[in-house]
């Protein structure tokens, strides 16, 4: 495991955030932030909401998350279910007791997941362009939450093609969570959506692609992830590496480190 002193994003022209998600060790989102602290920049709060199980933050978790919060030390918040479209369901008044809830961490960013299976497999035109209102709606509901639209960063995932949403995003003015391996998962060449996207990016996510995804960037072609970070080179945005285990985790910040020394 590096020391705090050695960041992987220092030198080589890199200027990002290197971020972490709440799952590296095996324990809650306290314990997980504790060790991240001077490890990384950001640790990505992955929340879930179910009837069965829930890791929603208590007010006094928030508050010893907040204590945490220093030293360059903050927060990204995933919010913890697909978003459908319209002004009102369940999973949008989740969200929004969520970002109420996480405000005092002056998160820098709300990755958002859109609902697009009422599509699948292959909307019409006009189906493609009802569902964008509604999620438009969503979208801006969520904005003003935030109090501010860029940070509502919607993550394209492996399930529905980018395509789908990103003719929205720049008249509501949010944000976007740019996942690469969503990207190689569906076998699409992700710089040229870099090369477009990455002024609109609050959060990159970076993880290798095996039988699944979210695995070590040891499972990455050095000329892929070479690719990638050449694009990210001015990005100040946070780069999460989101992988999900203490392995995983130190596999890839070693890749990142020989990468930029």
């Amino acid at each position: 495991m590096r020391s705090p002193e050695e960041n992987p994003a220092a030198g080589g022209g890199f200027h990002f955030l290197l971020g972490a998600t709440s799952y590296v060790v095996e324990a809650g989102l306290l314990e997980n932030a504790r060790f991240l602290r001077g490890l990384v920049d950001d640790m990505e709060l992955v929340l879930f909401h179910t009837p069965e199980a829930s890791n929603l933050p208590s007010e006094d978790e928030i508050g010893a998350l907040a204590e945490l919060a220093a030293g360059g030390f903050g927060y990204t918040v995933h919010l913890p279910l697909d978003i459908p479209p319209g002004s009102q369901s369940h999973p949008l008044s989740v969200a929004l007791e969520v970002i109420e809830s996480t405000l005092p961490l002056e998160p820098r960013a709300f990755v958002v997941h859109l609902d697009g299976r009422e599509l699948l497999p292959r909307p019409s035109t006009k189906e493609l362009a009802s569902w964008r209102d509604g999620e438009a709606d969503a979208l801006a509901v969520l904005a003003e939450a935030a109090g501010d639209p860029s940070l509502i960063a919607v993550e394209n995932l492996e399930r529905w093609p980018p395509e789908w949403f990103l003719p929205m995003i720049d008249p509501l003015e949010v944000g976007l969570t740019i996942d690469v391996g969503h990207l190689w998962v569906q076998r699409r060449d992700p710089v040229p959506y870099l090369e477009r996207w990455l002024p609109k990016a609050k959060v990159v996510h970076l993880h290798g692609v095996s039988q699944t995804d979210h695995v070590s960037l040891e499972e990455v072609e050095e000329r892929d992830l070479k690719q990638v970070l050449d694009v990210l080179r001015g990005f100040r945005g946070v780069l999460t590496l989101e992988v999900f285990g203490m392995a995983d985790f130190e596999s890839s910040v070693k890749v990142l480190l020989r990468k930029h020394s």
